[in-house]
C-alpha cells in the first residue's frame, strides 16, 4: 500500500504489538506489512523491518497504536513454517559467481567455513588471532606487507564466520526456550572470539605511528568485493580513531573553540535548527568531545567489522547498474541490526552502527532508518526540543533524539565515502576517483552544499591522510585545513 488510506476493518485484521513482536521473522520473511491508524483514521506503514530500533525508547508510544495487517497473515505464516529450511545456508551466504582469481579464493573460504560446525569456525579465529599476536610481536620495521595480507585475512574470516553463523542462529530461534538459548550460547562463543579477535587487529594496526604506516602504505584493492571495501574500512577505522585520539591529546579541542565561531559555526548553525543558537563545540558535540579509549575502543571496532554484515543475499549487489536495486540496498542496515539485536550477541554499539552508517544526518539521501522513530514518536511528544546535539558518543541520546548523529557513525560515513569513491574495482562508473578529487567531491557535496558529514571529522580525516607515508596521498597535503597549522 501506497501513501495512507482509510482504515478499513474489513480488509485488515488487527493484531496485537506482541503478536510482531513474537512473529516478527516470519512477518518479514512473508512480506506481510502492518499498518498503524493515525489521529485521523489513515493507515501509515509500520516499518517493522525496524521493529527493534522502532521500539527502543518508544515502547510505551507504539505500544498505545492500534496495529492492523493482512486478514490472512496466520496461514501466510504457517505455510513458510513448513518451507522454513528448504534453502541450504550456502546458497545465502554465497558470493556472486567468481571470475578473478580473488574472487575464487574467497568463495572456497566461503564454501569452507559454511560447511564448517560452530566448533571448527571457534577454532579458525582462535588459530587467527595466534598468528596475529605474533606479528604484534614483530617491531614495526619488521612488519611486512605479507603481514598486513595476514590482518586483512583475519578480518575477512570474521566477517564470513560471524555473517554465517549469525544467519544460522537467525534461521534456528523460535523453536522453543532450550534451543534458543544454545543456539545463542554458541553465538556468544563466536562474538567473544570475534572480539578478541579485533583485539588482536587492534594491537598490531595501532601499536605505534611506524606500524600505522605499513597499513597506510597498503592498500589492498581486490576486484571490488564488499568484504574486501569493509576491510579496508574497518582497517582504516582502527586506524582514525588512534589519530583522532592523540590529537585530543595534543589539544584538538583548544583549537577547535578557538577557531569555531569563525570557521565551523555556521555548518552546525544550518544542522541544529531547534537550537536558537550555536555558539561552542559543547553546544555541538554532546558533553563535549572526548576520547575514545579501553572497551570503548574496541567495541567501536568490532562495529567497524560488523557494520556491514546486512549484506546477506550477495555482497556485490550493488556492483552494476542493472543490480543496482536501491530498496534491497537500503535493506541491508536493516538486515544487520536485526541479526545482531535479535540473535543478543553484541552491544547495542555495534547494533548501532550496523543500523546507522548510512543516516548522513538525517538528509533525505540518507536512509532515514530513524525517520520513522521520530515520526510515531512526534505524536505523542512536542519533539521541538529534540535533536539538541550534532553528535554524540552515547547510543541513548540517538534513540532519545537528542542527538542527530551517533560519534562512530559519523566517522564511518566519511571513511565509507571516501573508500568508495576511490575504489578503481567499482563497476558502475568509468574511473575511480583519485584521493584529492575525493575529498574535494566529499567536501563540495557531502560538507559545504548538504552537511551529510561531520565538518569537523571530515578535516580531521583529511589530515590523518596528509600523515600518510602512502604516495597515492601525497596530493592530499596540499588541500587546506587548519588543523595543520
Amino acid at each position: 500500500m501506497n501513501g495512507e488510506e482509510k482504515v478499513n476493518e474489513r480488509e485488515y485484521d488487527t493484531i496485537s504489538l506482541d503478536e510482531v513482536i513474537a512473529h516478527h521473522s516470519e512477518l518479514l520473511a512473508c512480506s506481510i506489512p502492518v499498518f498503524r491508524r493515525k489521529k485521523d483514521g489513515s493507515l501509515a506503514e509500520v516499518p517493522i523491518v525496524n521493529l527493534d530500533l522502532l521500539l527502543g525508547k518508544n515502547r510505551k508510544y507504539v505500544a498505545s497504536l492500534t496495529l492492523f495487517t493482512r486478514g490472512d497473515w496466520r496461514d501466510a505464516i504457517r505455510t513458510f513454517r513448513t518451507e522454513r529450511f528448504s534453502v541450504p545456508p550456502s546458497e545465502v551466504v554465497r558470493e556472486t559467481v567468481p571470475d578473478t582469481a580473488a574472487d575464487i579464493e574467497l568463495t572456497s573460504r566461503t564454501e569452507q567455513i559454511v560447511k564448517a560446525d560452530n566448533d571448527e569456525r571457534e577454532d579458525m579465529l582462535a588459530e587467527s588471532a595466534e598468528r596475529l599476536s605474533e606479528i604484534a610481536a614483530k617491531p614495526a620495521e619488521a612488519v611486512t606487507e605479507r603481514d598486513a595480507g595476514e590482518v586483512l585475512t583475519a578480518s575477512t574470516d570474521a566477517q564470513l564466520i560471524s555473517k554465517t553463523s549469525l544467519i544460522e542462529s537467525m534461521s534456528q530461534l523460535g523453536l522453543n526456550d532450550k534451543n534458543d538459548e544454545a543456539v545463542r550460547r554458541e553465538m556468544r562463543g563466536i562474538a567473544k572470539l570475534t572480539r578478541s579477535l579485533v583485539n588482536s587487529i587492534t594491537q598490531v594496526v595501532g601499536q605505534n605511528e611506524e606500524m600505522r604506516q605499513v597499513f597506510l602504505r597498503f592498500k589492498p584493492y581486490a576486484e571490488g568485493n564488499t568484504i574486501y571495501h569493509t576491510d579496508r574500512v574497518f582497517i582504516n577505522f582502527i586506524q582514525f580513531l588512534f589519530y583522532y585520539n592523540e590529537c585530543m591529546n595534543k589539544g584538538l579541542v583548544t583549537k577547535l573553540r578557538l577557531r569555531f565561531q569563525n570557521y565551523y559555526q555556521p555548518y552546525y548553525r544550518r544542522l541544529l535548527t531547534n537550537r536558537e543558537e550555536v555558539r561552542s563545540l559543547e553546544q555541538v558535540f554532546e558533553r563535549g568531545m572526548s576520547r575514545v579509549d579501553g572497551r570503548d575502543f574496541l567495541t567501536l571496532a568490532v562495529g567497524a567489522l560488523l557494520h556491514d554484515i546486512g549484506k546477506i543475499e550477495n555482497l556485490d549487489y550493488f556492483e552494476g547498474e542493472e543490480s543496482r536495486d536501491y530498496a534491497r540496498i537500503k535493506r541491508h542496515v536493516y538486515n544487520g541490526y536485526n541479526l545482531i539485536v535479535r540473535t543478543a550477541t553484541y552491544p547495542k554499539e555495534v547494533a548501532l552502527m550496523a543500523a546507522l552508517h548510512h543516516e548522513y544526518s538525517g538528509h533525505s539521501s540518507g536512509y532515514g532508518v530513524l525517520h520513522d522513530a521520530y515520526e510515531v514518536r512526534s505524536e505523542f511528544e512536542d519533539m521541538s526540543q529534540k535533536h539538541q546535539f550534532a553528535v554524540s558518543y552515547h547510543c541513548d541520546s540517538v534513540e532519545n533524539f537528542n542527538a542527530i548523529g551517533y560519534f562512530p557513525v559519523k566517522a564511518l560515513e566519511v571513511l565509507d565515502v571516501f573508500d568508495a569513491l576511490t575504489d578503481p574495482a567499482r563497476r558502475y562508473r568509468s574511473r575511480a576517483y583519485s584521493p584529492y578529487e575525493a575529498l574535494e567531491l566529499i567536501k563540495r557535496d557531502f560538507v559545504e552544499r548538504e552537511q551529510k558529514i561531520d565538518p569537523i571529522l571530515f578535516d580531521l580525516f583529511v589530515d590523518f591522510l596528509a600523515h600518510s607515508e602512502n604516495e597515492d596521498f601525497s596530493e592530499v597535503k596540499v588541500i587546506g585545513s587548519f588543523l595543520r597549522e
